[in-house]
């Protein structure tokens, strides 16, 4: 990949297609103790509740508890 300022990203994809490794800048693996492989993962269906009070707008994620603060173009975009 190359990003706006023309510099090379690379990566490398598993035989089976479901994880990419990020490489240097040469395009070599890193030697390191840090992972830096991305895994596909599947996704999970969340169970949630949204409200709306006096111009506040609230998302929490019900398996959590987090409550997320929102404005209504986060909303559009979601």
């Amino acid at each position: 990949m190359i990003d706006s300022d023309q510099q090379k990203t690379y990566f490398q994809a598993s035989i089976d297609r479901k994880k990419i490794e990020y490489l240097d800048q040469e395009g070599n693996r890193i030697e390191s103790n840090l992972n830096y492989t991305l895994e596909q993962v599947k996704p999970d269906k969340k169970s949630r509740e949204y409200s709306y009070i006096a111009d506040a707008a609230l998302f929490k994620e019900c398996k959590s508890g987090h409550i997320y603060s929102l404005s209504n173009i986060d909303l559009e975009k979601g």
